[in-house]
């Protein structure tokens, strides 16, 4: 092959070996392709002499293992003999003593069969359809022909369509499926198929049909009715593909993916499926009689909706018919999503039930734990209740940030939330009673994020703290609105996150006190800056309020300290107080009589 672009010529072994030559010196070289990317090792130099209808012309060739054809003849040749090509008649001329010489050329190549081999161990799970990374000794192609090898259908008994596969730095990758119940592993280096390299006017593919022929009788039954019946695997297959689509680690996205596929069946959510177990759940009432409750009064339309999932949960063995003195009205809650979310109210047989002692982790003790880790994964579990199934669209895998109880947590900090953020922040100025609670509700809830929270909230504990009785007093003022708009204009100014503690630095408490409040602020100073950890901040109450200054900025510190205990833990930690008296108050002796 002639190749004008080629700045050598080119032989492989397997075509040189075939020919008479002088000794090959060996080099270690790396050719680059025209494609910027892949590379060829060079093995060797050999000079060669083309006869050129019955011309000889000496080149010097450089060797490498393989290509995607046995010669090229590149530039050096063709600028040596003044080499023309004639596209109207077909034809290459050179230079010679006794004038020009003409040859003509073909479009026909001979087609080159390389062996196609698994690059890793291959593991496919039952009926699942698996995309194989394979090796190639052919640096690089658009197009070419592949075909699976008979031994790997049917002694394998896997299946391997024929198809056209473009090849990429010596790889490819191939469309393998299991059709058995069980799972099948490739070794590393299996023969797969074997590739052929033709021009563009040969290519072609076999049909599905002819690709049938090549099976046995009994193997076609169970693969074709597969195929065609069983979908469902390769839409889970997708869907985890999907949640590991964001790791660019092509072989830790591989092993991910491994370890998802061996529990593929929670990832399939086209039916629902039960746990497998023998354990008897029981509720301990003690010795409190049945407890029974009516229905709630319902629209036409809810009774349509609540009986359509009754009967659907009823098919899937989720339910079953019960008569029993036990009874709990059921709650029919709209999803985000317009899906139902079947509740009941266990509220009056809670309270005959004796409890089980657990002790359960605060919110602040789950986001602490948390904090600090390269990577997080969350599953939602698809009607928990019932099964455990996974809900694909609400899991991350393996991210490096995650919502988590209206907080996104990542390894350097834990923020608000922005949706909920973006929620308070539009709430209007509240008008009610009910109106002022829920947004102190809300913002209460982020108060961790906020300096001096207590000091900007005390114009609205004013008007809030009211029984039922003084409802009606509720009004709205001036102080109120500023504090609202404060704490509005702090949730959309940066920054508005805590940072995790670095354990080899010491912790900063700086306390301070006011007739209203006390509160303070955990910081660590580092090289790279100051890290803040956490704002503390509380009302007094009425009997606090009376203590001398103090008093006040003693129980600033003591209430901080108890506070961020799980923070400070038996780390070193300096105080700092702009009360002077303070400073000397643990050199006091104590005389106990």
């Amino acid at each position: 092959m002639i190749d004008t672009g080629a700045t050598h010529s080119f032989i492989t072994q397997g075509a040189l070996s075939t020919l008479y030559h002088s000794a090959i010196p060996q080099c270690d070289r790396i050719a680059q392709l025209g494609d910027g990317q892949t590379t060829l090792k060079i093995v060797g130099e050999v000079q060669l002499f083309l006869q050129f209808n019955k011309v000889f012309t000496p080149l010097n060739v450089l060797v490498v293992k393989t290509m995607n054809t046995d010669f090229i003849l590149g530039s050096d040749w063709c600028t040596k003999n003044a080499a023309r090509i004639d596209y109207e008649n077909n034809q290459v001329s050179i230079r010679s003593s006794c004038g020009r010489v003409f040859i003509p050329y073909h479009k026909s190549i001979d087609c080159l069969t390389l062996d196609v081999k698994s690059i890793n161990v291959i593991h496919i799970p039952p009926r699942e359809s698996y995309s194989v990374q394979a090796k190639v000794e052919l640096s690089s192609a658009d197009t070419v022909y592949f075909s699976p090898v008979d031994s790997i259908q049917s002694e394998k008994s896997i299946v391997i369509s024929p198809s056209l596969l473009h090849i990429n730095n010596y790889t490819t990758y191939l469309e393998v499926y299991n059709p058995h119940d069980y799972s099948y592993t490739l070794p590393m280096n299996t023969l797969l198929a074997r590739v052929t390299h033709t021009p563009y006017e040969m290519h072609s593919c076999l049909l599905f049909d002819t690709f049938r022929e090549t099976l046995s009788v009994s193997l076609q039954h169970h693969i074709f009715n597969t195929i065609e019946l069983e979908q469902k695997p390769s839409e889970t297959s997708n869907r985890i593909d999907k949640l590991i689509t964001h790791i660019k680690n092509v072989q830790e996205q591989q092993q991910l993916r491994l370890i998802l596929q061996q529990h593929m069946k929670i990832f399939d959510i086209s039916k629902i499926t039960q746990a497998n177990t023998h354990i008897q759940h029981t509720i301990n009432s003690g010795d409190s009689l049945p407890v029974s409750s009516r229905p709630y009064p319902r629209t036409i339309e809810q009774r349509r909706e609540l009986q359509d999932e009754i009967q659907k949960m009823t098919q899937t063995n989720q339910i079953r018919p019960s008569n029993s003195l036990w009874s709990s009205p059921v709650i029919i809650h709209k999803k985000k999503d317009g899906g139902i979310r079947f509740l009941v109210d266990y509220r009056k047989l809670n309270s005959v039930t004796k409890k089980d002692c657990f002790p359960q982790p605060t919110t602040e003790d789950l986001l602490h734990r948390l904090g600090g880790h390269r990577f997080y994964t969350k599953l939602n579990l698809k009607s928990s209740k019932a099964n455990f199934q996974v809900n694909p669209v609400k899991c991350s895998i393996a991210v490096q940030e995650i919502d988590f109880l209206s907080h996104t947590i990542n390894e350097q900090c834990v923020k608000p939330n922005g949706d909920k953020i973006k929620a308070i922040v539009d709430l209007p100025t509240p008008k009610t009673l009910k109106e002022a609670n829920e947004f102190l509700g809300k913002i209460n809830w982020y108060r961790k994020f906020i300096p001096n929270f207590a000091r900007i909230a005390a114009p609205l504990h004013k008007v809030t703290n009211k029984t039922k009785h003084h409802r009606h007093e509720f009004k709205w003022g001036p102080d109120q609105q500023q504090s609202f708009n404060e704490f509005k204009r702090l949730l959309t100014t940066y920054p508005l996150f805590l940072e995790y503690p670095d354990s080899s630095t010491p912790f900063v408490l700086t306390t301070d006190a006011s007739n209203i409040g006390i509160g303070g602020i955990l910081r660590q100073d580092t090289p790279n800056g100051t890290k803040i950890n956490y704002f503390k901040s509380r009302m007094l109450d009425d009997t606090e309020r009376k203590y001398d200054t103090i008093e006040q900025e003693a129980l600033a510190i003591f209430w901080c300290l108890s506070e961020l205990r799980s923070y400070i833990g038996d780390s070193d930690f300096i105080i700092e107080t702009d009360h002077k008296p303070l400073e000397n108050f643990h050199k006091k002796q104590i005389n106990n009589k």
